[in-house]
């Protein structure tokens, strides 16, 4: 160090610092950055020019840049696997540190040998790489290419860091959706989503309350029980092991959701066949419950907890299929209206569930005013004299934002239902029926699956031939008023969710709403615009973009091509 080194020589140095094994705050290692730092800014004695000691000093900023990179890199991969609040806050500072070292590494991207002159190392990183599975060549990209990878990566491990802040099962899913959401999530951030929010095994992070309590929370949230009766019936037996069953399976289905789409979709059919016996002991325990007086004729809350969950999982496998583009053109009037019978339950059961819970706190205020008699005496209670009490409210700000984004999804679903009927009328998009697969085997492909489950009981083919041919009844005007009624209380249904007096959506949540505002605004101006006149039959050719919505399609009408050979 008491020269100035040349350019060799710092790239030599660096070298041996990515080599070695001893951690960069290791007082040899630091002192030995120092002294560099020292005698390249210091000029210390040397027979360099001064040229050569700024392109020496650049190269070694750049140099320890990297190692400072990947230093924080090492650290935040080992914060991710430990356990704690702690290691939680260890690794946002691990990942907030890459982030700052990234700017400066791409200030310094000319610096150092191109990938292009690494081959040599190919056979190594492949062998590091592949284990013993079979070795086959490994690109190494460039450093630009890596920095941005390593970006990607940073950005899609910031939305799972925020699993400290969760505490029900409603904001656990919510944050399940803003880490593996997104499209385009790498593994390291679906086995980090995992392990933070998937288990509850030796193996998990601790970072999120058990998942016991939450599923109890959540059920008697969205029944709306009284918190006298919940807390009688989780001091049963019967309760409690339900309770057990029920907070496995949201453990499975927790990760189900860590998984890439594809997997997720093709395992989330085991899951169905596997969750559906819950359903059955779900109704049977509240028939025991109503038999034994604790809960009133009619109420319902466990097998209408399990129902929401399945009607959920239902439709994100439907939809799923859209992400993976799995669905054919003349399959969609299928898909979609499907959905919206589900989501046209879902809205029923709210409605229910809100009934339910009136009648429950009714049976309760009842059973209370009989049993009590006011001792001679005894003081008036004041609290008793008061007005009635406020109607119980069944269901969380954020099932109420789900039960408006459930209406906006039936309302879209309805609307491109009658759409897709018009354009097949026009002969602008296939029918359902083809030449050599008809109707009711593409619908036993799609939905046969379905009748594994007790509740919902499966829509059968002969529903959709009916809805098929009440809307083939209706005149043009008709469908078409009918379409665009459909779209605007969609549009409605979105308004009224952004502005939630009792709290607004999440940000995810607000993206997908706005998402369907634009399909409903765009879908109904081409109906307005385009088909309450529409052109000669079969004159034009329906496209559909799923570029503003993975799942629902905007419309769009093309000249139709001349046939082969025509004049």
């Amino acid at each position: 160090a008491s020269a100035v080194l040349t350019h060799h020589d710092c790239m030599l140095f660096a070298t041996t610092l990515l080599t070695i094994r001893t951690p960069l705050r290791a007082p040899p290692v630091r002192m030995q950055l120092n002294n560099m730092i020292r005698t390249l800014m210091g000029g210390g004695g040397g027979n360099g020019g001064g040229g050569g000691e700024c392109e020496s000093a650049a190269v070694v900023q750049a140099a320890l840049c990297r190692l400072r990179l990947r230093r924080h890199l090492l650290c935040l991969f080992g914060a991710l696997t430990r356990p704690g609040g702690k290691a939680l806050e260890d690794s946002r500072e691990s990942a907030a540190k890459c982030a700052a070292q990234l700017s400066l590494a791409r200030d310094s991207l000319q610096i150092g040998s191109p990938s292009s002159e690494l081959d040599c190392l190919a056979g190594r990183a492949s062998a590091r790489l592949l284990g013993s599975a079979p070795q086959r060549k490994v690109d190494v990209p460039s450093r630009a290419a890596a920095l941005e990878r390593l970006e990607a990566l940073l950005a899609q491990l910031q939305p799972a860091f925020s699993i400290g802040a969760v505490t029900d099962l409603d904001g656990l899913f919510r944050w399940c959706r803003s880490a593996v959401g997104p499209s385009g999530v790498g593994v390291i951030a679906r086995s980090y989503a995992l392990l933070a929010g998937g288990t509850d095994e030796r193996c998990s992070l601790g970072l999120r309350p058990p998942l016991g309590p939450c599923v109890w929370e959540a059920f008697v949230t969205l029944s709306g029980l009284p918190r006298d009766t919940s807390r009688e019936l989780s001091k049963l037996e019967p309760c409690a092991e339900r309770l057990g069953q029920l907070a496995q399976a949201v453990q499975a289905l927790l990760r189900l959701r860590c998984h890439n789409r594809a997997r997720e979709r093709r395992r989330t059919r085991h899951f169905l066949a596997d969750w559906a016996p819950l359903q059955e002991l779900a109704d049977d325990l509240d028939g025991q419950l109503q038999r034994a007086g604790l809960l009133q004729p009619g109420v319902q809350p466990y097998g209408i907890w399990v129902l929401v969950q399945t009607l959920q999982t239902v439709r994100r496998f439907l939809l799923l299929g859209f992400e993976l583009e799995l669905y054919h053109h003349c399959e969609l009037q299928m898909v979609f209206w499907y959905s919206e019978c589900l989501c046209d339950l879902r809205l029923q059961l709210h409605a229910v569930c809100q009934k339910a819970a009136g009648v429950q706190a009714t049976g309760v205020a009842a059973a209370a005013a009989s049993g009590k008699k006011e001792k001679p005496g005894k003081k008036k209670n004041r609290g008793a004299e008061k007005g009635p009490q406020r109607p119980p409210v069944a269901g969380s700000p954020a099932t109420r934002q789900e039960v408006l984004l459930c209406l906006a999804t039936r309302e879209v679903c309805s609307g491109l239902v009658t759409l897709l009927s018009l354009l097949q009328r026009l002969q602008f998009a296939p029918g359902p029926d083809l030449e050599f697969t008809h109707l009711s085997r593409r619908f036993e492909q799609r939905f046969g699956f379905l009748a594994t489950l007790s509740r919902p009981a499966p829509l059968r083919v002969e529903q959709f031939r009916e809805q098929r041919e009440a809307l083939a009844r209706q005149s043009s005007d008709e469908i078409v008023q009918t379409a665009l009624t459909a779209f605007k209380a969609a549009k409605s249904a979105v308004d009224q969710a952004l502005h939630a007096p009792d709290g607004g959506p999440s940000p995810d949540e607000k993206a997908e709403l706005t998402s369907l505002a634009r399909v409903s605004v765009a879908n109904s101006v081409l109906v307005a615009s385009a088909l309450k006149a529409p052109p000669p039959a079969g004159s034009r050719v329906a496209t559909f973009s799923f570029a503003t919505h993975p799942h629902f399609p905007l419309v769009k009408l093309e000249a139709a091509k001349p046939p082969a050979g025509g004049a």
